[in-house]
Order: C-alpha cells, then sequence, then structure tokens
C-alpha cells in the first residue's frame, strides 16, 4: 500500500498491496510517485527469506538496502506490518524514525463472543491456505496423535502444495471436518464460534487470521515467524511457539486439552484486549503517525 500522506483525500493518491517488492516498484513508484514531488507513506509486510538460499537472502538484502538508499528521501514513513517488519527494514538501512509498526487491518463485522468452554469437547478451527508454509502439514502430524481426546478440528481454506492432501486428510478422519472457504467479513464472527484458533506458520508477513481470533475473542496459538503474534504477545490471548516445532505444538494442545479451564482464560484476555484494535483506534493511531 502506497499513500500520499500530504493529500490523502486527493485521487492521485496510490494504494496498492506490493510494498517495496520489485514489482510495486517497477510498476507503480517509478513510473507514477517517484517523479511527482510528493510524501509518500508505505505500508509492508518485511523483506522475506522464506526458503531462499543463503545467496538468494544475501541479493535479497542488498535489494532492500539499496531501495533504502534510493528512496529515503521520497518515502517518508514505513508502516511495517508487526515488530517484525519494523526490525527488518530498519536492519536494512531505513532510519529508525522513519519506519512504525502497523496492524494490517479490514473492516469487520461486530463480534459478541460470551461462549463458555464446556470441556467436554474442544472445538478447534484452521482458517488459511493448505501449504507448508502456513504450517498446515503441523496441525495434520498433531491431531493424527490425538485420538483419545475429546476434540474436534474444522478446517477452512483453499489453494497452496498441500490442497489435495489436506482435503483428503480431512475426508479421512471423523473428527476433522473441511468447510470450504469462509467470506472474508465473516472470518472473525465465525471463528467466534470455536474455542481456539490454530495459525502455526513457518513463516508470514503479518498473519490477519490471529487478528480475526482476537476480534473474535477466541485465543490463538501462533509462531515466532507470523508477523501478527504482537497480538498475542500483547494481548495475552494465547501462546507463541517457535516456528517449525511439533513439539511445542503437541506440548501445548495436549495441555488445553487437559486444562481446557486455559482456554476461558485466553478467551477473557481476547476480550479485554479487542477494544484496541477496533476500526476506529486502528484509524486514530495512523492518523498520530502521519
Amino acid at each position: 500500500v502506497v499513500t500520499d500522506i500530504a493529500n490523502m483525500n486527493a485521487d492521485e493518491s496510490f494504494h496498492f498491496m506490493l510494498g517495496l517488492r520489485n514489482g510495486g516498484i517497477n510498476k507503480y513508484v517509478y513510473k507514477y510517485i517517484m517523479p511527482k514531488h510528493r510524501n509518500i507513506a508505505v505500508i509492508a509486510e518485511r523483506p522475506t527469506a522464506y526458503q531462499l538460499s543463503f545467496a538468494k537472502r544475501l541479493l535479497s538484502q542488498l535489494y532492500y538496502r539499496f531501495m533504502a538508499l534510493i528512496l529515503r528521501n521520497r518515502i517518508k514513513c514505513i508502516l511495517a506490518m508487526g515488530m517484525l517488519g519494523v526490525k527488518a527494514y530498519r536492519a536494512v538501512g531505513w532510519p529508525q524514525k522513519m519506519v512504525l509498526p502497523y496492524l494490517y487491518h479490514k473492516i469487520t463485522k461486530p463480534v459478541v463472543n460470551e461462549q463458555q468452554i464446556d470441556g467436554k469437547n474442544i472445538k478447534f478451527v484452521y482458517v488459511g491456505q493448505f501449504s507448508k508454509r502456513k504450517g498446515v502439514d503441523l496441525i495434520m502430524e498433531v491431531f493424527d496423535s490425538l485420538n483419545c481426546y475429546n476434540w474436534t478440528l474444522d478446517v477452512v481454506g483453499a489453494n497452496g502444495d498441500m490442497e489435495k492432501e489436506v482435503i483428503e486428510w480431512c475426508n479421512e478422519n471423523p473428527k476433522v471436518n473441511y468447510l470450504g472457504v469462509w467470506n472474508s467479513m465473516d472470518v472473525s464472527q465465525n471463528i467466534g464460534r470455536y474455542d481456539l484458533c490454530l495459525v502455526p506458520s513457518r513463516y508470514d508477513g503479518w498473519g490477519m487470521v490471529v487478528m480475526e481470533a482476537v476480534e473474535a475473542g477466541v485465543g490463538c496459538i501462533t509462531t515466532t515467524d507470523t508477523g501478527s503474534r504482537d497480538l498475542i504477545d500483547a494481548s495475552g490471548a494465547g501462546v507463541v511457539i517457535p516456528s517449525n516445532s511439533i513439539e511445542e505444538l503437541v506440548k501445548y494442545i495436549r495441555v488445553l486439552l487437559k486444562y481446557p479451564q486455559l482456554l476461558d482464560e485466553w478467551k477473557s484476555q481476547a476480550c479485554k484486549y479487542k477494544n484496541n484494535i477496533t476500526d476506529e483506534r486502528i484509524a486514530e493511531y495512523v492518523t498520530e503517525c502521519i
């Protein structure tokens, strides 16, 4: 997202979801923005090094350092998604005062969640792409080992390098239900029907589902490489486990199945915190940044 912060209501403001990646820079920034004298703010995920070789990671770092040098006088502010994004952009040369944390957000319907955990059947939900990057294979491995417990898992999503495998797994496991794809405007409301949301990503520039879970008043397990982990750190509405750790994911799910009252505590923390991430509060924050 690129926005003209000197004249935010103008028709000439630009919004696109490519951040400082090469496609966005070449297609939009150079052509439409660089020739004009504007104060630009960029909303962007952190530069990704997921599954890159050492050489490609090094080239990526050099590229982003080069972009920092040539754009730092034109771009006045980078609203980086989460503190992981802030650290990443500062690490490649953007001045500290120019890089601020941002909560990527979409306007949602109000969610009221007063549902209590009954402890008899714990309801888990996964919402997202069916890919190894999202850690869906970890979920499959964990729940294959939990047949002796009282739980159900609903799986929502599509696409990704494991789509066929995940859907087949759902169809073969009587405790797992594949629900297809939800309308994006209904995700928070739908998550509100569950006891825990799972976001075990190996890498996520932001990770919108974590935010949607907190908005729904539902606890969440996510990872150290998910940008929106900040919401769990700040709210206490769940736990952040090491990325790619099947052991930690198994451990926490077994604890929750044994002590379901912890889920009520996480729900309570989410409900207390969600007023900090309303549309109005985020708009106020962005205005203060500008």
